[in-house]
């Protein structure tokens, strides 16, 4: 199951992924499409498992509850 602290794992990996695209972006002319692609596609995967996070922790809380 996931944490806290992996949430926070995720939005680091997340940033630093996006700081990537950023850099890649910035300098059009040298763009490696398919590098580019499989950092989007990281992303994406994050952004999932950051939402899957979100839903079982919401539904752990909901569970504890009397």
């Amino acid at each position: 199951m996931y944490s806290i602290m992996s949430m926070e794992r995720f939005k680091s990996v997340k940033e630093m992924l996006m700081a990537q695209i950023e850099g890649q972006m910035s300098h059009l002319y040298d763009v490696d499409a398919k590098e580019l692609g499989e950092v989007i596609d990281m992303v994406k995967d994050l952004e999932e498992a950051m939402n899957y996070c979100t839903i079982t922790e919401a539904m752990k809380k909901k569970e504890e509850q009397p």
